[in-house]
């Protein structure tokens, strides 16, 4: 059928820009300046619907037969698990630029994702002589909650440089879902997303000199509430989607 791209569209889309975020992390050698333990949750929301009119044999057309319907819905979140993830802002050794450093070091932690997948399909053919509308199985759609790697700083650009006042543009990088066959998929994501449509600001000097201050108690928060509406139709097929991307990441500073 025209209208599904295949579920392996979303997993190429978030387990490759996952594993891009996750190899880009820098190292954590360097025990120095202020450590925050970094709290997170993130959702995505996003529904489609893919449509062509119903054209039936008329004495004019004997034989057209066409059209149908399909559409579905993808929800997907991510919690923390059971490890902590912390981050290190300091300077370098002899040095004024800020830099930072993940722990554990790879800037990926073990957290819960949970999604859900459904949807609804029917489209028309001929079968026995005659145009018959048929419904297509979706024998793969369903929920899952599965415990996975996620990067809860991940950057858009791939990098974390270091600098006097470094800004980077980040976001939590989570797979959406496992990888789900026989189950319908016409989600158009954004051309920036997991490369800076769904990414917020964070400000390493701000940050470092809120976790400097006494007593420790500095509280940051980042995140951002963003979504996209695609409307589009192509050789009598209408396609529209719309995903919603809610998350946020809170720094609290643990000393040094």
């Amino acid at each position: 059928m025209v209208f599904a791209i295949g579920a392996a569209v979303i997993l190429a889309i978030a387990g490759g820009a996952f594993a891009r975020a996750s190899a880009a992390s820098p190292s954590s050698q360097q025990a120095f300046g202020v450590k925050f333990l970094v709290t997170y949750e993130g959702s995505v929301e996003a529904t489609w619907h893919n449509s062509s009119p119903v054209e039936v044999p008329d004495p004019n057309h004997t034989f057209r037969c066409g059209g149908g319907d399909a559409s579905g819905a993808l929800t997907s979140s991510v919690h923390p698990g059971s490890k902590r993830f912390f981050i290190r802002v300091g300077h370098e050794p002899g040095g004024s630029w800020l830099s930072l450093a993940f722990q554990p070091p790879n800037g990926s932690v073990q957290a819960v994702v949970a999604s859900n997948r459904t949807a609804q399909e029917w489209y028309m053919r001929y079968s026995g002589h005659e145009c018959k509308r048929f419904d297509f199985e979706e024998p793969g759609c369903g929920a899952h909650t599965l415990n996975t790697d996620v990067a809860p700083v991940s950057s858009a650009s791939g990098r974390f440089d270091s600098g006097v006042s470094p800004i980077y543009h980040v976001s939590i990088a989570w797979p959406l879902e496992p990888e789900t066959i026989g189950c319908g998929d016409g989600i158009v994501f954004p051309g920036g997303y997991r490369y800076g449509w769904e990414a917020a600001q964070l400000r390493l000097k701000p940050l470092y000199r809120c976790g400097i201050r006494k007593p420790r108690s500095c509280k940051l928060t980042i995140g951002r509430d963003r979504t996209y509406v695609y409307d589009t139709t192509d050789r009598g097929v209408h396609y529209t989607s719309t995903v919603h991307v809610k998350w946020s990441v809170t720094f609290l500073a643990r000393g040094r």
